[in-house]
């Protein structure tokens, strides 16, 4: 995943260091843990998903680039 965000131009040390430290894994149903770094949305139940990657990290990247 760090490699899917730096190669799509965020440099934020701050931003790559907080995903190599936060685990997507935690928030995430068993049962689709081995879907929790592709890039699209991966559902957690009730009709609900958790978003892709991407979607909460740009906005972070941008605050602080």
């Amino acid at each position: 995943m760090r490699e899917q965000i730096a190669g799509r131009g965020v440099k934020n040390a701050a931003v790559l260091s907080a995903m190599r430290k936060v685990s997507r894994l935690e928030f995430m149903p068993e049962n689709v843990r081995p879907l929790a770094y592709d890039d699209r949305p991966v559902p957690i139940g009730m009709g609900q998903t958790i978003s892709r990657s991407l979607r909460h990290w740009r906005p972070s990247w941008k605050r602080g680039s």
